[in-house]
């Protein structure tokens, strides 16, 4: 349901998975209920999103760190310092400053996910990522999402709503069903 009364602002995702491959920062216009992706292609094209890979180093040494369930705090910094990078890289590509940003969603990267036990582990920090970019982070929002019975992916039914929502606006969407039996029975 969207409420008028709140303005859309500009904010930045943040995604990295348990493939470690990388961090995925996107740029979205929201107001808190929906997302205004018309007006976000509008203004940027197809340039809202930007991908930094894990250096190898870094990439090894969080795999080691989960494959041996040993303490990952000591890469902490690291991961979020890659984080701000990203970001950065996503503003500078884009011509954009901190000020023109309202919210930065930063769930962390998962090191162990088992959401059938209530399970969820991230590492990143938050404060230090505000720090770094000087835009309020909002963090650690996976596990309420577990514990509560989710996958711990609160915000993808949100999204799929509003691209759902989205494509069938936009396009010439048809579905055609065939429910004659008389047409069933004369293939036969």
């Amino acid at each position: 349901m969207e409420n008028p009364s709140f303005e859309f602002k500009l904010c930045i995702g943040l995604m990295s998975g348990t493939s470690c491959d990388g961090v995925d920062a996107s740029l979205i216009y929201t107001n808190g209920y929906s997302i205004d992706l018309h007006r976000l292609y509008l203004d940027f094209q197809n340039n809202y999103h930007h991908f930094l890979p894990y250096p190898k180093e870094l990439k090894e040494k969080l795999t080691q760190h989960i494959e041996n369930n040993s303490n990952p705090i000591f890469i902490e910094n690291e991961i979020t310092i890659l984080h701000a990078e990203c970001i950065n890289l996503l503003l500078k590509k884009l011509n954009l400053t901190k000020d023109d940003i309202h919210v930065i969603g930063f769930h962390g990267q998962t090191i162990k996910h088992f959401p059938d036990k209530h399970l969820t582990q991230q590492i990143g920090n938050g404060s230090l990522l505000a720090n770094l970019t000087g835009i309020d982070v909002v963090c650690d929002f996976r596990r309420m999402d577990v514990a509560l019975g989710g996958q711990g992916a609160p915000l993808m039914p949100i999204v799929h709503s509003v691209l759902l929502t989205y494509i069938l606006k936009n396009t010439d969407f048809q579905s055609t069903f065939n429910h004659n039996d008389d047409d069933q029975n004369n293939r036969d």
